[in-house]
């Protein structure tokens, strides 16, 4: 009798266990599914032709960011992104470049998309380039390296911005002496430090790459108001465009007149033509959400459009406007796919006018 409950008890544990391998596998499976591996259809591709006709028609140039999910969804696969790139009217995109990382799989993308006729640039996000020489000149030299055996980079975008080097930025390093605050402005503080080390830091990149290799920087869109008002003494537009060829504005807000009221007194005080790329957020996170506050995700594919259309139309009067860059690729690909109930416009956009 014991025998036979041994074996009912061995056999009981086998079938658990080849249930959880099971699983796993259909939770992968799922997670997969849900990555968009399905083909472009009909509508998105008449979404694809709104957008360009409405918005990037606009533009001297069209920017999105590949940050770490878009590379995950893709891996393996960069040629069917590269199509959903050029078929939304994509001129550049931005790959995130971790320095610390093997990087295998980002030549993937950069080979792929450059193929295609793709400008790839790189961008770098971490508060660590805020933690003393000695790591940032880690960085920088995994950067040139990179650079010289990967012809296809257009350039480097700092994607730091000083300005979000606060409290919880300092949990990445215990290096980083500063902290930017509210209570920080003024002549030699926390702020104005930061500040003159985003430049410093920028002038470092450029001194170490190659002319070929340009650098751009994101900025946030007060920099000129705090220039003007005396509480940071450097930072200005002009600053950064002394040490870059080009700028990215962070106009991360969910109401178009925000980022049209936001935008204006960098492009006007920016004098080099077709220099800045208006970065609006269409991030979300693996689970669908996303900050209502700094991003559209929550909008319509056709609301979306309207909203950048009009933004595009705010921007093009200023010679140093560029064009638009979305932040990130993931999140506008899910905009993009969503079947919604829009607008009567949604076939016709002429009758929403």
């Amino acid at each position: 009798m014991r025998g036979s409950f041994r074996i009912f008890i061995s056999v009981l544990s086998v079938l658990l266990l080849a249930s959880c391998f099971s699983w796993d596998k259909n939770i992968h499976k799922t997670k997969v599914d849900e990555l968009s591996s399905s083909p472009v259809t009909a509508l998105m591709q008449e979404r694809a032709t709104y957008i360009k006709e409405r918005v990037f028609s606009k533009c001297t140039a069209s920017g999105v960011f590949i940050s770490t999910q878009g590379m995950t969804l893709y891996a393996g696969r960069t040629g069917e992104l590269a199509k959903r790139v050029l078929l939304l009217g994509f001129t550049d995109a931005f790959l995130l470049f971790d320095t610390n990382s093997d990087h295998a799989t980002l030549t993937e993308f950069s080979t792929g998309l450059s193929n295609a006729g793709i400008n790839v640039w790189l961008y770098i996000d971490s508060p660590r380039l805020y933690a003393g020489d000695k790591i940032l000149s880690g960085m920088i030299k995994s950067t040139v390296d990179f650079c010289a055996t990967h012809p296809e980079i257009k350039g480097i975008l700092i994607y730091q911005r000083p300005d979000l080097i606060t409290g919880p930025a300092k949990k990445y390093t215990s290096n980083i002496l500063f902290s930017w605050d509210d209570e920080s402005y003024g002549k030699g503080l926390d702020n104005d430090l930061l500040m003159k080390s985003a430049l410093d830091i920028d002038a470092k990149f450029r001194k170490a790459l190659p002319p070929r290799i340009e650098i751009m920087q994101m900025i946030s869109p007060f920099y000129e108001n705090r220039i003007k008002d005396g509480s940071l003494s450097a930072g200005s537009t002009a600053d950064f465009m002394k040490i870059c060829s080009k700028l990215c504005i962070a106009a991360y807000f969910s109401d178009r007149f925000q980022i049209a009221e936001n935008i204006e007194l960098p492009l006007k005080n920016a004098s080099a033509g077709a220099s800045i790329f208006v970065a609006v957020r269409t991030y979300v996170d693996i689970y669908g959400g996303a900050d209502k506050e700094q991003s559209l995700s929550n909008k319509s594919w056709f609301k979306l459009v309207k909203d950048l259309e009009n933004i595009a139309n705010t921007a093009k009067p200023f010679k140093s406007f560029r064009g638009i860059a979305f932040y990130d690729y993931y999140g506008l690909e899910k905009m993009w796919e969503k079947l919604e109930a829009e607008p009567a416009a949604q076939n016709n956009p002429e009758k929403a006018k």
